[in-house]
């Protein structure tokens, strides 16, 4: 099997080119990819929204977090580990279907359509399924968790700046993180 270039290159097609060079750095054009920065993290307010961090292992509220950035392909696309302060993020990136970025955390596949604008990558989210083997049963929207993102250049430290919101239907905002990301070597 051959391996794409760049999987966000594949999806994005000509618009990969209107990519800021900084927010492409962050995406793999070779086999792994190692990256750092600083965060601010912010857990939901609600007794609830704390209880689900705490059990589905989200990364704490912390005003300065290190974060840590590996990438990697695997068989079915991208491997994205972040380490938020000893807590892992494990996600596993795919093709969707062109400008579709499938992503998979858990038992959960979250779908987005990718959009350039101003050199930055925009996250909008299109669907949730939850996947158990092969089985892929669709949520639906007023069930699904909802994730907002955008990752734009950064013109102060010259990386990637990352913005990530997560919520859930009746428990309200459960996660958000925004920060800089630079690529190592």
């Amino acid at each position: 099997m051959t391996r794409p270039a760049s999987l966000y290159g594949d999806l994005l097609g000509p618009a990969w080119q209107k990519v800021d060079r900084r927010v492409r750095a962050a995406h793999l054009e070779s086999e792994s990819l190692r990256g750092g920065g600083s965060f601010q993290v912010k857990n939901g307010s609600s007794r609830l929204a704390r209880a689900l961090v705490w059990l589905l292992r989200m990364p704490r509220a912390n005003s300065d977090e290190r974060v840590v950035l590996m990438v990697g392909r695997c068989a079915e696309g991208e491997r994205w580990t972040r380490s938020f302060g000893g807590r892992t993020l494990v996600t596993t990136q795919s093709a969707a279907g062109p400008e579709r970025l499938a992503e998979r955390v858990g038992c959960l596949e979250f779908c987005f359509r990718l959009r350039v604008a101003n050199g930055a990558i925009r996250y909008q989210q299109e669907s949730v399924a939850l996947c158990v083997g092969a089985r892929r049963l669709g949520v639906p929207d007023w069930l699904a968790p909802r994730v907002e993102a955008l990752e734009a250049p950064d013109a102060v430290g010259g990386g990637s700046a990352v913005w990530v919101r997560v919520s859930a239907p009746f428990v309200g905002p459960l996660l958000s993180y925004e920060g800089n990301v630079r690529i190592e070597g």
